[in-house]
Parts: structure tokens; C-alpha cells; sequence
């Protein structure tokens, strides 16, 4: 099926649901992870934000080649114009974060495992099999940056997109929500 004004296809729903709610996941695990210091789920973290990679590009190459969702109404208006760059930085955002994070993870010495399956190996230390040596320290701290600062910018731009939507549903009674959730909007 393919996206209209009034109604959305599967695939989109299920891709925006999902991807938004693994994102917030992912940021609710790696704040766990940094506050409390305890790593252990990080194979879980960099395994998913890997993955989600990929659906992430699938998802945006759809959306060039479908373009953007339709407007419920003709009418540009201010919302719209803040409605698009919001979906811009959430897009950039997507793709920065689980990028960075694996810039991060393998120059950092880490390298970069999916469920146990090795794409890039660690760097242990021969003396030490505890430490990990960085294979450029200068990417991963610029990884890391770029990491902690995709998720503040991605927190700020889901907060925006989640209450645009909360606006446009329950103060302009316009059916963006609705038609988020599948139905039809009339």
C-alpha cells in the first residue's frame, strides 16, 4: 500500500513505531549505562543501535524515493515549516547516533560485535585482557562527542515531535495521530 493524505501504509507505520521506540530504548540504556557505570549491557546496546542502523537507511531511502509525508492540509503554515526541520534533524540524528557510536566503539578499541557475531575486533591489551587500546584515540573521542551530542539533540528533537503531534491531535483536532496509528482519517 502505498502513502496517501488519509492513510498510511504498514510499512511506515510499523517502521516509525518501531525505529522511535527502539531509539528511546537505546538512550534510556546508554544513560543507565553511563550513570551507574555498568557496561554489561552494552553488547545489547551497540547490537541494536548497529541493526537499527540499517533499518534507519532502509527507512530513509524509502522516504526519498516516496517523499515526504503528505500535509493533512495545503495550507503552509509555521508548524509545518518547524514539523519539517524536526523530521530533518530526526532523520540526521538517526543516522548520526548509531554512526558515532560505532566510530566511537571500534577506534576506541572496542570494535564492534552484533549478537556476538565480530565485524571489527577488540584491541586488548596483551598484558591486560580487561583493557581495550584505541586505535586512533582522536576518532573515538570525536565519536563520542558526536554521540553524546546526537542524543541531546535527539532527545530535544523527539520531545518537539512528540508534542507537534499531541498539539495538532488534541488543540487542532487535525488527524496526523490518527493516521500515525493506523486509521483513516476522513
Amino acid at each position: 500500500m502505498k502513502d496517501t493524505k488519509i492513510k498510511l501504509s504498514r510499512l511506515t507505520i510499523i517502521l516509525h513505531w518501531s525505529i522511535g521506540l527502539c531509539i528511546l530504548a537505546l538512550i534510556q540504556m546508554g544513560i543507565y549505562m553511563v550513570k551507574i557505570e555498568d557496561f554489561d549491557l552494552y553488547a545489547i546496546h551497540s547490537s541494536i543501535g548497529s541493526i537499527l542502523l540499517m533499518v534507519i537507511i532502509f527507512q530513509i531511502i524509502g522516504r526519498i524515493k516516496k517523499g515526504w509525508l503528505p500535509p493533512l492540509s495545503d495550507k503552509k503554515t509555521v508548524k509545518q515549516k518547524v514539523a519539517k526541520i524536526v523530521k530533518w534533524v530526526l532523520f540526521f540524528t538517526a543516522l548520526l547516533f548509531p554512526i558515532s557510536g560505532i566510530l566511537m566503539s571500534v577506534a576506541g578499541g572496542s570494535g564492534l560485535y552484533i549478537f556476538g557475531t565480530e565485524l571489527f575486533s577488540a584491541n586488548v591489551n596483551p598484558q591486560n585482557a580487561y583493557e581495550m587500546i584505541p586505535l586512533n584515540e582522536g576518532f573515538a573521542n570525536t565519536g563520542s562527542f558526536l554521540h553524546t551530542f546526537s542524543e541531546y539533540l535527539m532527545i530535544a528533537a523527539i520531545f518537539l515531535h512528540i508534542s507537534g503531534a499531541l498539539l495538532s491531535h488534541f488543540i487542532d483536532k487535525e488527524g496526523y495521530l490518527k493516521r500515525m496509528f493506523g486509521r483513516k482519517i476522513n
